[in-house]
């Protein structure tokens, strides 16, 4: 027994052995930090809030790996090389608020990874290479109000998102998204906030923003759309204030028609900024 107990107080001093911390009134930063599958990190005297940068051996978040890490409001794990994450790879951290994985290698999420985060509030997985999202994959995520999954590689709306209900921003700009389903965000009621742009939608079925009574902005800019059937989606968005359809391949005609219902409807059409070309109307490019 007692050399067990050596041999895991060995492994810890180990592990510790390569970080080094700098800490300010309210942040931590520690860098060179080496995670072990069997011992938890340990960080002396931490702060609420946490930023860390692996060393270059560390690709995966294993299970249990933050649970001595039990008061923390914040942790950023940004600009790593964060290949995988596992089931429980949050488990200790109920207190959490704000979790930033931005710019890793991600390909997916396992399902239960952040199954103890009940008070989240801001996640992000933007900058990434995500092509898919499994089941269960949002467990935990009780008082989730915004995702960032953009500059990913998503090539459809997951269906898991649907099961974040107190979401109230999404941004899913910048991936692979060509064309929007019906009920598409169905049980999104509480968002606010939708970010579609720079992908490749070419096509909105009807119904596909059904749900979002509560969507305050939307932004459908740098996509494909040949077709805007704004009748449709006004039924669906009654409080909408803000449209972004700037560079699609809208005709002038139409856009005309969507900006006069738009105005009926006091809602703000974002104006573009192409204004050399002269088949634009309110800076918008568009086809005759």
């Amino acid at each position: 027994m007692k050399i067990l107990i050596f041999l895991v107080i060995i492994a810890s001093s180990i592990s510790r052995s390569f970080q080094t911390c700098a800490r300010t009134t309210a942040v931590t930063t520690c860098s060179q930090v080496r995670l072990s599958k069997t011992i938890p990190l340990l960080i002396d005297d931490y702060k609420n809030i946490l930023s860390i940068s692996l060393d270059e051996h560390t690709d995966t978040i294993y299970s249990n790996v933050f649970k001595r890490l039990a008061e923390l409001k914040r942790l950023y794990l940004s600009n790593n090389k964060i290949k995988s994450l596992e089931s429980g790879s949050f488990d200790g951290l109920s207190k959490l608020e704000e979790l930033s994985l931005y710019n890793n290698l991600l390909t997916t999420v396992v399902s239960g990874t952040f199954r103890d985060l009940h008070n989240l509030k801001i996640l992000n997985l933007g900058s990434n290479k995500i092509t898919s999202i499994p089941n269960n994959a949002f467990l935990g995520l009780d008082n989730l109000e915004e995702i960032n999954l953009s500059f990913n590689q998503l090539a459809e709306i997951p269906v898991q998102i649907n099961t974040i209900k107190s979401l109230r921003s999404l941004h899913m700009n910048s991936n692979k998204l060509k064309s929007l389903k019906a009920n598409s965000f169905r049980n999104l009621n509480k968002l606010e906030t939708l970010n579609l742009h720079d992908n490749i939608i070419d096509s909105l079925e009807a119904k596909s923003f059904a749900g979002l009574r509560n969507l305050k902005q939307l932004s459908l800019k740098s996509n494909y759309l040949k077709q805007f059937n704004t009748q449709d989606v006004l039924e669906d968005l009654g409080s909408l204030q803000i449209l972004s359809l700037a560079i699609n391949d809208l005709k002038c005609a139409d856009l005309r028609n969507i900006d006069r219902e738009l105005k009926r409807k006091r809602v703000d059409f974002e104006a573009g900024i192409n204004k050399q070309n002269p088949n634009t109307y309110r800076g918008i490019k568009c086809t005759n």
